[in-house]
């Protein structure tokens, strides 16, 4: 039978296409052109009197190959170094180079510039090869997973790269589909992606292979999102390149007046003053000062973020048993920004909650039942009475809930056991529901749905499903009942359908569903119209018209759904519960505690939005909640000024929230956004309900865009939530029971919620401090490093002659100082992390980058320029400036040797200063700087005991000059002496900061104190519990403890640990 459809397929199609040419992966492309009607080549179309010829050419369909990798073995080279070379620090050391190399005689060897560029290429290019080898190995496993095809009438086994358009393609149960595919029994079109079940296996035809693939035209491009940090990179980059024009100008100036006023020359050298020995001499001192811009900066940094990215994956205390799932970080560009959070926006369903939908509750034609022991019983007066066999009423609601759905069967033999897999959860839960109650869903066969009433078969014949849509909020099925009456079962959010009845209990479900709303119950209406046939003809007509057309069938099919969905008789509420997730309460807590603004974004209805909030630590207690529920612009901004007014005349020390539903937010971002993001701003907490997913993606960008630039946290976990967290700052994915969606276009991924607090408050926290001291610490060195050059410059007749040895110029960066910053980096803690969990308020001292700030930027520079000022001008005076014999054979140091000392200080002291700064030792700190210090030493040793004619064009400028300089007692002394000088005000400011600790440790013991006796008072007294209870007797909604079954949720102490 397959190969007879496939033939019949191939004659009825012969014009314009054969299986043969899609084998081969060619397309036909069409062109129509007026033709004559005896031509008998082609096929002909007639239109308006018209008649056309399409004339067939082949294209080339794309193969089944996926890629998500940058490069090839073939353009790996040239493509990173472009965009190596796209970096302005990379592009600016690569002139240099050009520079150094062109230059008649350079004041050092283009050595010093080529080796440390080309070593800095080399690391980059080798971690991008590593990450992209990753890459490749996960694009070859999908790529070469055997798929079963027939081909020339017999199965083959091929690798799913080499599936062709037109191959007949078997794809089993619990397989996932290589393409896109349209089944032949059914020509219902199969996405690639889309896992099989419910069947052992099904044919399709491959239509659709690798980039033509929908999965594949929906992905959209991840923007690069760039961090604080690199932002601020970027400014203090720009000032060393100012500093360094300065320095070149002012002494390429100096040199030429010097020249001009015939004073002695440097060495007895005489300098060329025509055009090209100025610029010469400006190029020269370019040359030489080059090396404040730190060129190994770039590198390290990726280093640092490489194994940081690692680290929290490595992380066993995010490690979720349960899902056997890790944290991952899938950028580690970002890692310092989860220090800056100010502004968490989070999504309810699966994120907060679990996503975990169990049925509670129901009400059936005003009347509210609650599931009790797997029966559903009457609920009268705070009373249950027995309802052992249920009435029409309720048959009617049961079976509304068996029919409208999209649920799938498949049976278990082992259990013998009918099992429902669903996409979504609620419907899930309420099928199951309806099961245990006597009106059991058994399957669909043929489009025909089969229901187990009381162990009696009924069969409903689907004639349409108007899907679910976030526009819409619910979703309908018309079917034909064993009686043959055509009837529309509907179900949605309150909101949707209880404006479109015209019958049935609808006040009443309304009170019920706010309600179940109150006790964070998630609702769904339920309700019902009959067609005559009179009318299914007209509806029928209108849905297959919509369904089928070509142009603009989004908006035709809105048409249609709104013309059909209208009329109804309303049967009843549903009430099913999503339980909180562990420990959200607390770690909401603490990241209120730690100065983030939190916002929940929520599709479900105000009232459940509420409850949870209440109960999960959203609002936290003292909060006053303001509402805005406006029904156009003018009320909506009139709501938002009113709550301003409120906000701006309350007592210091008031706590709002603000609850806003998505009507009056439509309104506001369109009329009043300035006045909402002023609102907005005094709130510590803000609810949004009954959000789209578009919605959501604005409230981010509108928050994000305010003018303070403050750092925007999205988290979630299903495909609804990727538009918000590609839209913030920071996008963190749960890995949920709602698809991959959210963690596939997140930043990072984790496996519960509660796992958010120690990503910021630890990680974040670590790696904002390891960063910006990295940072900082290299412009620092390098200005202590090059600036004694500039001050030679005054001492050499502006000669651009370097007084260190070209070999100390290219190591400084990449062997004598870049091992301990890179460790430091690493493996820096500030505090230990259960001190860090304890005191969540520690993470706003790091709030708007406040340890990259321009002030901090100058206290280091100027600490570079402090240690170049006692390297330079203290060995002068100490040494070169003295008259007098300081070795044993009379002779007194030369230039290199002046230059040698100066080298040395450098070395030691910009290590030791790292040293002061690091608050967490570990045997790997120890051993990065003292190997760095004694390296150097043994290092200089060997160069200068070694005649390198080679190397140094026939010079000995260094030769014997170290060990001249280490046998001297007057070099050690003297050395130690300026050590204690240049790094005084170090230990100045370090002292003063561990006073400033020591302070604030003192104030989080004692707010620590209070907050414990605060909790005490106001949440485990029995005067507050009496309180508590009278509220929830009489109805009050501000009670934020209520548990779905009626009871107080009570919070323990002893699961709280403070300082």
């Amino acid at each position: 039978n397959l190969l007879k459809k496939k033939n019949d397929a191939k004659k009825n199609a012969k014009q314009w296409r054969t299986i043969h040419l899609f084998g081969k992966s060619r397309r036909p492309k069409e062109s129509a052109v007026v033709v004559d009607q005896t031509d008998s080549s082609g096929y002909f179309r007639s239109n308006g009197g018209v008649t056309t010829k399409t004339i067939l050419t082949e294209e080339k369909f794309p193969d089944n190959t996926i890629v998500t990798s940058k490069y090839t073995i073939w353009n790996f080279i040239p493509k990173n170094l472009f965009e190596q070379f796209g970096r302005i620090a990379n592009f600016y050391f690569l002139c240099i180079a050009v520079v150094q190399l062109s230059l008649r005689n350079s004041p050092v060897s283009p050595v010093t510039s080529v080796a440390p560029l080309l070593f800095v290429v080399t690391i980059t290019a080798i971690k991008q090869a590593y990450e992209d080898w990753l890459r490749h190995k996960s694009d070859n496993k999908v790529n070469n997973r055997s798929i079963e095809v027939i081909r020339d009438g017999v199965m083959k086994g091929v690798a799913s790269r080499n599936i062709a358009v037109g191959d007949v393609v078997k794809v089993s149960n619990e397989q996932e589909l290589p393409c896109d595919l349209v089944l032949l029994s059914s020509n219902n079109l199969l996405l690639r992606g889309a896992r099989l079940r419910n069947t052992d296996f099904v044919f399709g035809i491959a239509v659709y292979t690798g980039i033509d693939t929908k999965v594949a035209l929906n992905q959209q491009q991840k923007k690069h999102k760039f961090s604080s940090v690199e932002k601020a990179l970027n400014k203090f980059l720009a000032i060393f390149m100012v500093l360094l024009v300065v320095q070149v100008v002012l002494c390429g100036v100096a040199s030429i007046i010097w020249q001009k006023l015939e004073l002695p020359s440097y060495i007895g050298l005489t300098r060329a003053t025509e055009a090209s020995g100025v610029i010469n001499i400006f190029l020269s001192f370019l040359v030489l000062f080059n090396y404040i811009i730190p060129i190994s900066l770039y590198v390290t940094i990726e280093l640092q973020k490489f194994f940081g990215a690692m680290f929290i994956g490595w992380d066993v205390k995010m490690y979720d048993s349960n899902t056997d799932e890790v944290a991952k970080a899938n950028t580690s560009d970002l890692n310092e920004e989860l220090g800056q959070v100010e502004y968490l926006f989070s999504d309810k369903t699966g994120t907060l909650t679990q996503n975990d939908m169990q049925f509670r509750e129901c009400s059936i034609y005003g009347k509210r039942y609650k599931e009790i022991d797997g029966k559903l019983q009457l609920l009268l007066d705070q009373s249950f009475e027995s309802s052992e066999s249920p009435s029409d009423q309720m048959q009617q609601f049961l079976i509304a809930l068996a029919v409208c759905h999209t649920v799938k069967t498949e049976y278990n033999a082992s259990i013998d056991q009918i099992l429902y897999q669903a996409s979504s959860p609620d419907e899930k839960a309420l099928v199951e529901a309806a099961s245990r109650f006597g009106v059991c869903f058994r399957d669909c066969v043929d489009n025909t749905l089969e229901i187990l009433v009381n162990n009696k078969l009924q069969r409903y014949k689907i004639l349409h499903i108007l899907d679910f849509d976030s526009d819409r909020k619910r979703m309908s099925v018309i079917v034909k009942n064993p009686s043959g009456n055509i009837v529309m079962i509907c179900k949605g959010a309150e909101s949707s359908v209880l404006n479109r009845a015209k019958d049935g209990a609808s006040s009443i479900t309304n009170n019920d569903v706010n309600y179940y709303a109150r006790h964070g119950l998630r609702t769904l209406v339920i309700a019902f119209r009959r067609f005559s046939a009179a009318d299914y003809e007209l509806i029928d007509k209108k849905l297959n018209e919509a369904k089928t057309a070509i142009g603009d069938r989004d908006a035709k099919l809105a048409s249609a759904y709104d013309f059909v969905e209208r009329n109804l008789t309303i049967i009843g509420a549903t009430a099913v519960e999503d339980k909180l997730q562990e420990c959200v309460s607390e770690t909401l807590e603490a990241l209120r505690e730690a100065g983030i603004k939190v916002w929940v974004l929520t599709g479900d209805k105000q009232e459940t939005a509420v409850n949870i909030s209440n109960s999960c630590g959203h609002f936290g207690n003292g909060m006053e909640i303001m509402t805005v529920n406006a029904n156009n612009n003018v009320e909506c901004s009139s709501l938002l000024q009113h709550v301003k007014v409120k906000m701006d005349g309350s007592a210091g020390g008031s706590r709002f929230a603000l609850v806003i539903d998505g009507m009056s937010l439509s309104f506001a971002l369109s009329s009043c956004k300035d006045l909402l993001l002023s609102v907005t701003k005094h709130c510590e907490a803000v609810l949004c309900c009954r959000m789209s997913p578009l919605q959501k993606a604005k409230i981010v960008r509108m928050v994000k865009e305010n003018g303070q630039n403050p750092t925007t946290l999205a988290i979630g976990d299903g495909a609804n939530d990727c538009s918000m967290i590609q839209e913030a700052h920071v996008g963190v994915g749960i890995m949920g029971k709602e698809g991959r969606q959210a963690t596939q276009c997140s930043d990072y991924a984790i496996a519960k919620f509660k796992f958010l607090k120690r990503l910021l408050l630890v990680h974040g926290h670590w790696y904002y401090i390891r960063i910006a001291t990295l940072v900082q610490y290299f412009f620092y060195k390098n200005a202590a490093f090059i600036t004694p050059e500039f001050y030679f410059a005054f001492f050499s007749g502006f000669s651009a002659q370097s007084m260190y040895d070209s070999i100390f110029l290219m190591f400084f960066n990449l062997a004598f100082t870049s091992l301990p910053i890179l460790i430091f980096g690493v493996f820096e803690q500030d505090f230990s992390e259960r001190y860090l969990l304890q005191n969540p308020s520690l993470y706003k001292i790091l709030a708007k980058n406040k340890y990259m700030t321009m002030r901090e930027f100058a206290r280091w520079v100027l600490l570079g320029y402090w240690h170049s000022l006692v390297f330079f001008f203290g060995v002068y005076f100490l040494f070169a400036g003295q008259e007098g014999v300081l070795v044993a054979n009379g002779k007194t140091f030369d230039l290199w040797c002046f230059g040698t000392m100066i080298y040395t200080m450098t070395v030691i002291v910009t290590n030791l200063k790292l040293a002061l700064q690091t608050e967490h030792w570990t045997w790997v700190n120890h051993f990065a700087i003292w190997i760095s210090i004694i390296g150097y030493y043994l290092f200089t040793l060997f160069y200068c005991g070694i005649y390198w004619p080679s190397f140094r064009n026939g010079s000995s400028d260094l030769y014997w000059i170290f060990l001249k300089l280490i046998a001297a007692p007057a070099v050690w002394f003297k050395t130690f002496l300026l050590i204690v000088v240049s790094l005084l005000p170090d230990f100045i400011l370090r002292v003063y900061s561990t006073e400033k600790i020591k302070a604030m440790n003192l104030m989080l013991e004692k707010a620590a104190r209070t907050r414990i006796m605060g909790d005490r008072l106001s949440e485990n007294t029995s005067i507050n519990r009496t309180t508590r209870k009278r509220n929830y007797a009489s109805g009050d909604q501000r009670n934020p403890l209520i548990s779905a079954e009626n009871g107080l949720l009570d919070i323990n102490d002893s699961q709280h640990s403070y300082v």
